[in-house]
C-alpha cells in the first residue's frame, strides 16, 4: 500500500475534511490528498514545521518530553499534526465543528501502518 492510498483511506471517512498530508520535519509534503482547496495545505504545513521546531525546543528546555500531537482549533478550522517518527508527521485539516476525536483515532491507526514504511 502506498502513502497516497493510506491518506485517501483516512480522508474517505471524513466528508468535510479539507485534506491530509504526510510531511517531513522541513514542512515539505511527501504525499498529500486534498478534497477542498479552501486551505493551502502546502503553505500551512511549511509554517507548522516552524511552529513544531519552536515547540520542540521549548519542550526540550523544560524537559517536558516529546511531541505526540498538536491540535489547534480556530473558529474556522481544526488542524491536527500527528507525530509518526522524529522526521515525519501527518497533517490534517478539517472545518470547525468536525469530529476531531475520530480524526485523532484514524491518525493513530495510520501511524502504525506508516511507521513500517518510513523506518
Amino acid at each position: 500500500m502506498d502513502f497516497k492510498e493510506i491518506l485517501s483511506q483516512i480522508l474517505e471517512k471524513f466528508e468535510d475534511a479539507f485534506g491530509i498530508l504526510l510531511m517531513g520535519s522541513d514542512g515539505i509534503a511527501i504525499e498529500k490528498v486534498v478534497k477542498n482547496e479552501y486551505v493551502n495545505l502546502d503553505i500551512m504545513a511549511a509554517e507548522y514545521a516552524n511552529y513544531l521546531k519552536a515547540t520542540d525546543n521549548t519542550l526540550k528546555e523544560a524537559e517536558a518530553g516529546e511531541i505526540n500531537e498538536i491540535i489547534n482549533i480556530t473558529d474556522k478550522l481544526i488542524i491536527l499534526l500527528y507525530t509518526l517518527t522524529k522526521e515525519y508527521f501527518l497533517f490534517m485539516v478539517l472545518p470547525a465543528g468536525s469530529n476531531f476525536g475520530r480524526a485523532r483515532f484514524e491518525l493513530k491507526k495510520a501511524k502504525y501502518v506508516l511507521q513500517k514504511e518510513l523506518v
